[in-house]
């Protein structure tokens, strides 16, 4: 089976959704993964599609026919099933703070400097009803089995007292992000 990575930029959801899932059920392709996100005044929606080579070339054709209607743009590329590693412990990262210049890639950087994998990462700020900015980092990491996680545990909790945020890493079940 191929795959192909889509990321569809527009300013219409419904567009969007409609277009896409349109495309996918005539060229009998299968959505593996999805996620739409509104930034700012535009929508980014993006998915991982498999299915037989020939399925997938024609969507590809048929892809760029849907930028007009979207008033936006349709990037893709083929690629292949994740090589994530066998000996690996999956864990979720959550970290709550005032919004303070770049604490969030500090927070992200930390984790991916020691060779774990992050699988997924979501970050979203609000302003709290004292007009304070605060965000909310959201991580799905891959934690080598190789890397002690009592002492991972300990550098993390340094990492947010440093930096003055509430984290926690906990172990992460299915279907939880």
């Amino acid at each position: 089976m191929e795959q192909l990575a889509i990321a569809i930029f527009g300013n219409n959801c419904q567009k969007i959704l409609n277009s896409v899932a349109e495309l996918v059920a005539k060229y009998e392709c299968h959505i593996l993964r999805a996620h739409l996100t509104p930034l700012g005044s535009i929508y980014v929606f993006t998915l991982l599609v498999t299915g037989n080579w020939n399925t997938i070339a024609k969507l590809e054709t048929a892809l760029p026919t849907i930028e007009p209607n979207l008033e936006g743009s349709v990037i893709f590329e083929r690629t292949k099933p994740s090589n994530y590693q066998e000996n690996f412990f999956p864990y979720t990262i959550q970290v709550t703070g005032i919004d303070d210049t770049n604490i969030a890639c500090e927070i992200w950087l930390f984790f991916a400097s020691q060779g774990m994998d992050i699988a997924n990462l979501s970050l979203e700020t609000s302003t709290s009803a004292t007009s304070t900015s605060l965000f909310n980092l959201k991580m799905s990491l891959n934690v080598p089995a190789d890397i002690s996680l009592s002492s991972l545990r300990e550098q993390f909790a340094a990492l947010c007292d440093e930096l003055n945020v509430d984290g926690t890493i906990k172990p992460k079940r299915n279907f939880e992000f």
